[in-house]
Parts: C-alpha cells; sequence; structure tokens
C-alpha cells in the first residue's frame, strides 16, 4: 500500500492553529446521510489522521448529539495526543431549534466537550445565525464566547463581536426550517 502525501497545513488567522488543507466534516457520524456503525466511524476517522486530516468539524444538530458522540469516541480510540487535531463545534442550533442565548451557549459547550469527551475545543462557531432571534445577541452572549477560549475574556473582541452585530440587533429572517 503506497504511503499518502501529507497534507498541506495552513494557518487559521493569527490563531496559531495549522489546520490540514482538507478537513473532516463530521456530519455523517451522526447518521445524517445514512446508518453508520461505531466500528465504520472509528475507522473512518483513523484513515483521516493516517491521510494527514488533522481539523473535524461537527455540530449537536448534526444527528441530534450523535455526530459528536461518535466523533468523540473514534477519537478516543485512535489514542492519537491531544494537541495533535483541531476540533470545532458550534453553537445556537439544536434538535430543538435556535438559541443563541448566553445561557445556552454556555450550557451547550458543556454538553458538546461532555459528548465529545475533550477538555476543550479548538474552535466554537456559531451556526445558521440568520435563523435565530438576534434580539439574543448581546455583550453576554458575546462574553460567554469569548471567555471560552484557552486565552480568557478578551474585551477588545468582545467590543468587536458587538459593533458587528448593531447592525441587525432585533432582526428577524424567516426560517429555512419547516417543521411538517
Amino acid at each position: 500500500m503506497a504511503t499518502a502525501t501529507p497534507l498541506e497545513l495552513r494557518p487559521l488567522g493569527n490563531t496559531g492553529l495549522q489546520l490540514s488543507c482538507v478537513g473532516f466534516g463530521a456530519s455523517p457520524l451522526g447518521n445524517v446521510f445514512g446508518p453508520v456503525y461505531e466500528s465504520d466511524a472509528i475507522a473512518t476517522v483513523r484513515q483521516a489522521v493516517s491521510l494527514g486530516i488533522n481539523f473535524f468539524d461537527t455540530l449537536p444538530y448534526y444527528g441530534g448529539t450523535l455526530s459528536e458522540k461518535m466523533l468523540g469516541k473514534a477519537l478516543k480510540a485512535l489514542g492519537v495526543p491531544r494537541n495533535e487535531y483541531i476540533v470545532s463545534t458550534k453553537c445556537g442550533r439544536y434538535k430543538e431549534g435556535f438559541d443563541f442565548s448566553a445561557e445556552r451557549v454556555t450550557r451547550s459547550i458543556d454538553e458538546s466537550l461532555e459528548r465529545l469527551q475533550l477538555d476543550y475545543v479548538d474552535i466554537l462557531q456559531c451556526h445558521d445565525i440568520e435563523f435565530g432571534s438576534l434580539d439574543q445577541f448581546d455583550e453576554n452572549v458575546a462574553a460567554a464566547a469569548v471567555e471560552l477560549t484557552t486565552v480568557g475574556k478578551d474585551e477588545k473582541t468582545i467590543s468587536e463581536i458587538e459593533d458587528i452585530l448593531k447592525p441587525v440587533k432585533n432582526q428577524t429572517w424567516p426560517s429555512g426550517v419547516h417543521e411538517s
């Protein structure tokens, strides 16, 4: 069997993170496109790592939290040191709907860490922000998200986030999600 050429690593802004040029989107591990057995999930993640992929992206919404659980099991089964891979998850969209409140964002990261069996995630993103009620975004949400980073609270970043959200605060858009 031929050895794979290592994937190029690219810097993510000025974060110090070096992400593989190809990432692993873990939505299929949540049975989004059909059933995936745990053994197949582990084998797939193992193969991805062997090919040089170090960036894994998931979301509590994928499979109603199943994607995070399966990714966590697969990463743990690898036995690879935590600093050798990058994990991104999201907040704001859940099987119950959208919620970007500070309380839910804070609870979301704790729940994700438990499912992923990790002490930290490298990247936390707000998912489908345009479908949420943007009046939930205030300095508390920004502060909760920033405090989740390993560097702690950053007043300049909080101010920048508030400035970005000012033009859309209290606006709503129709949701693209329809209930049957």
